[in-house]
């Protein structure tokens, strides 16, 4: 079993949560799945999500993290792990409460705090995936955009920003058919400004940072010149980047609001 377990989660590392190890010899625990249960209220508790104070919150969460399924289908989730699930209205209700109390912004504190207490955020890291979703039609966040698996099914753009170390630190959600280089800007903007953040490198993917792009996001040709991006190979910068083989660089905006996008191959 344990043989099967290794080549099932070869590569898969785990984030530093600086949760303790059980100190207790007596605790018993009866199933796997329970056991699933106590290192996730672990973790939560440990990021400081409990502070939200709203059970329907975390069994969604909880739900998600073991099974990728409908709200719907959670209370079957649920029902394994040994919890009882709330009523399927009170789960509905929570939805209109996480957007209403900025359960994004709440986290994505809690998350910086983790990072900056127990790590470095002076370089992070960012990607974007897109989700399809079983709609018919097109909505304002739903919109059919492009598919490198030659999709027509409308879809939304997700975009994640995390430390050198894989740790979340910002997620934003963007309309199905923007260019994925078009969001680099707004999130690194976003998560600048909520956290009151001076210079600092971001790496992605090859062309995301393109010059092009970044000027389109940050401001046209008649902008601001502070807002303009500047850019060159990275070679030409004092960063451990520098080195890195076909790697480019652009910065947007001045110090202490300035973000230099590194683009390594």
């Amino acid at each position: 079993m344990e043989a099967g377990r290794a080549k099932i989660h070869a590569g898969q590392g785990e984030l530093a949560l600086n949760i303790p190890a059980e100190s207790d010899p007596a605790a018993v625990v009866d199933s796997s799945a329970s056991r699933l249960l106590i290192e996730i209220t672990r973790a939560w508790e440990a990021l400081g999500f409990d502070g939200l104070d709203d059970k329907a919150f975390f069994q969604l969460v909880a739900a998600r993290l073991i099974e990728p399924t409908s709200m719907l289908d959670s209370s079957r989730v649920l029902d394994d792990i040994g919890i009882r699930p709330v009523h399927r209205s009170t789960m509905k209700r929570c939805l209109a409460r996480i957007q209403q109390r900025d359960y994004r912004g709440q986290i994505a504190t809690k998350c910086f705090n983790h990072a900056w207490t127990s790590g470095d955020v002076s370089l992070v890291l960012y990607d974007v995936t897109t989700l399809y979703l079983e709609a018919e039609k097109e909505d304002a966040l739903r919109k059919v955009g492009f598919s490198k698996e030659r999709r027509v099914d409308p879809q939304i753009v997700v975009g994640l920003l995390v430390d050198r170390n894989g740790f979340p630190l910002e997620i934003g959600c963007y309309e199905g058919n923007k260019a994925e280089t078009h969001t680099i800007v707004p999130i690194m903007k976003q998560f600048q400004a909520r956290h009151g953040l001076a210079d600092m490198a971001v790496v992605a993917d090859a062309g995301m940072p393109h010059p092009d792009a970044l000027i389109h996001t940050a401001g046209g040709p008649g902008s601001d010149p502070d807002s303009r991006p500047q850019h060159g190979p990275a070679r030409a910068l004092q960063h451990p980047l520098r080195d890195a083989p076909r790697s480019t660089w652009a910065t947007v905006g001045r110090p202490p609001r300035a973000a230099t996008f590194y683009s390594v191959i």
